[in-house]
C-alpha cells in the first residue's frame, strides 16, 4: 500500500512552507495529487519520490485548475 501525504506533511518533507506547496500545486509544478476534495489534496509518496528522482520537473496538472 502506498503512503499518502497531506499538504503539511509534503511541505515538511520538502522543507518548504505549506503555501509553497499550494502554489506549486496550482502552478502544476508538483505531480498530480489525489483529490478527496479540492480543499484537501493528497500526494502519493511514490509519485513524489519519482518527481524528485526526475529532477523535480513541472507536471501537467489535470485534476484541478484554480479559477482566477
Amino acid at each position: 500500500m502506498t503512503e499518502v501525504l497531506t499538504t503539511g506533511e509534503l511541505a515538511s518533507l520538502l522543507k518548504v512552507h505549506v503555501w509553497t506547496i499550494r502554489s506549486w500545486w496550482h502552478k502544476g509544478v508538483l505531480p498530480e495529487p489525489l483529490l478527496p476534495s479540492p480543499r484537501c489534496p493528497r500526494w502519493q509518496t511514490a509519485d513524489i519520490d519519482a518527481w524528485i528522482r526526475g529532477g523535480c520537473k513541472p507536471a501537467q496538472l489535470k485534476a484541478y485548475k484554480r479559477k482566477r
